[in-house]
C-alpha cells in the first residue's frame, strides 16, 4: 500500500505516526472494509483511551460506540 495522503489532522506527532502504522497494518492485512475499521479502532482503543471510531471507505464500513 502506498503512503497515506492526510489532509487535516489534530493530533500529537507521535500519535499520528502510530495511528498511520496502525492504518496502514489494517489496509494491508484485511480487505473487508468493516474488519479494517474494527481493526484500526480497536488498535486505537489499546494503544491510547477506549474513545476512538472509525469509519473506511467508500461504502462506509465502520465501527461506532456511544456510551452515556
Amino acid at each position: 500500500m502506498s503512503k497515506l495522503d492526510v489532509k487535516v489532522i489534530d493530533m500529537k506527532p507521535e500519535m499520528k505516526a502510530k495511528a498511520e502504522e496502525i492504518i496502514l497494518e489494517g489496509f494491508e492485512n484485511l480487505k473487508e472494509e468493516r474488519l479494517i475499521a474494527d481493526f484500526i479502532k480497536n488498535a486505537m482503543d489499546k494503544y491510547d483511551n477506549p474513545c476512538w471510531n472509525c469509519i473506511v471507505g467508500k461504502n462506509f464500513g465502520s465501527h461506532v460506540v456511544h456510551l452515556s
